[in-house]
């Protein structure tokens, strides 16, 4: 049962990623910014994890089916901690890709706050009518 809800989980993160990515894909804004670059690369941290975390169930299983932990404990303890560290790295680099796209939606929403008041010839003119009234 976990197993069907974590292909589920996954395949809706796998989802949102590929949308988002499609979004700024269409958008007229330049595919190297810094958001689109941190979402192809959580894009890619969530397929690596979607494909490590069963493969790794899958791997285990396999190698208790030919008994390899008691025939070759070691090659067993060393292909787990592997595994373990693959998933690991995947799960890392995917909360600091979210990290990253936290201090930039902080970043872009403290900057308008620093704006410079531009005005516009118009505008301009219309002020000094009224200073000189």
């Amino acid at each position: 049962m976990s197993n069907v809800f974590l292909f589920f989980l996954f395949s809706v993160a796998n989802i949102a990623g590929i949308c988002s990515l499609m979004r700024h894909r269409n958008s007229q804004q330049d595919c190297t910014s810094s958001r689109v670059l941190l979402l192809l690369s959580l894009a890619c941290s969530d397929t690596a994890t979607c494909i490590i975390i069963p493969g790794k169930h899958y791997i285990v299983y396999i190698m208790k089916e030919y008994n390899v932990p008691s025939s070759s404990p070691s090659a067993f303890a060393c292909t787990l901690v592997l595994l373990e560290t693959m998933v690991s790295a995947c799960q890392m680099i995917s909360l600091l890709n979210l990290l990253g796209m936290a201090i930039d939606h902080w970043i872009t929403f403290i900057k308008p706050f620093r704006h410079f008041e531009v005005r516009t010839p118009a505008a301009d003119i219309g002020y000094r009518i009224e200073e000189c009234s």
